[in-house]
This record gives structure tokens, C-alpha cells and sequence, in this order.
């Protein structure tokens, strides 16, 4: 079955397209404004590697085995990732708030158990005061505190 791959892609072109115009719009800032265009950067890269990771369980009807095989793919990505101002697969895996490496699902299909349909994709892997972001295979960046996330994301 042959996906709308044009209006897949116009969306996500549009989405990154209003991420990286809030990202613009911090970083000319000063003082607290820093903080939060690094925030708004890093929620952009999640939403991005939320979607790609989405896009590799579509192609093939599993998630990535692991780092090696998520790295390949979105380096075979590259050319259509550029347009949204990602300049190579390590500003897509990149750390987290709490300077630790994100933390992408491999090996398994994670979903929350009230919507089963949007398994997640990679999350913050301590967070900050108690606060972890986590994104699913649609692109949708959530903060979940410590209860929610292993409600949420019942790893093994």
C-alpha cells in the first residue's frame, strides 16, 4: 500500500518549519530566553526524531534493532532533513535537559497502554526536577512526571 508521502512531508516541513522559527526567535535573546531556545531546540530535535522514528517503523514494520540501524537510516534521510535545519544525525540524538544521551526505543514497541496507536519514540533518560520529555512515532513532545512516565512508557 503506497503512502501520501507529499502531504506526510508537507506536514512535517511545516511543523519543523514553526519549530525552528520559535528556535530563531529565542536565540537572538538574552538571559532566561537562552535557556528556553535551547529548550525549544531540543523539543523541535524531539519532535523530528519522533516522526522519523515513526517513519522507520512504517518502512519496516519494526522499530530500529538498534543505535547503528537508527543512525543509518537517518543519515539515508539527511537530504530531506536538511530542509528543516538539521545538520547531521547528532542534532536529531542529541542530549537530553539532563545532559545524558536521549534515550530512543530499540528492539521492542513501546506504547502507553490508553493509546496504543502511538507508540513512543525516545525520551529524556533522567529529566529535570522530576520532569522527563518524551515523544511518540507522531511527533508529539509530552512532560511526564516520574508516576505518568512509568505509567506511560513501561520499559523492561
Amino acid at each position: 500500500m503506497k503512502r501520501n508521502t507529499s502531504a506526510s512531508n508537507r506536514s512535517l516541513k511545516m511543523l519543523a518549519a514553526i519549530a525552528l522559527g520559535c528556535v530563531a526567535m529565542y536565540s537572538g535573546c538574552s538571559g532566561g530566553a537562552a535557556v528556553s531556545g535551547e529548550q525549544d531546540q531540543l523539543r523541535a530535535a524531539l519532535k523530528i526524531l519522533g516522526l522519523e522514528y515513526g517513519k522507520f517503523l512504517a518502512e519496516h514494520n519494526a522499530p530500529p534493532k538498534d543505535e547503528a540501524a537508527m543512525r543509518d537510516y537517518l543519515q539515508s534521510r539527511m537530504s530531506d532533513l536538511s530542509a528543516y535545519g538539521v545538520k547531521n544525525v547528532d542534532d536529531l540524538l542529541r542530549h537530553g535537559r539532563d545532559g545524558q544521551p536521549l534515550q530512543v526505543i530499540y528492539g521492542q514497541t513501546v506504547a502507553a497502554p490508553d493509546k496504543p496507536e502511538y507508540p513512543w519514540a525516545a525520551y529524556e533518560q533522567s529529566g529535570v526536577d522530576g520532569m522527563r520529555l518524551a515523544v511518540n512515532v507522531r511527533g508529539g513532545v509530552q512532560e511526564l512526571g516520574a508516576a505518568e512516565f512509568s505509567q506511560q512508557i513501561p520499559i523492561k
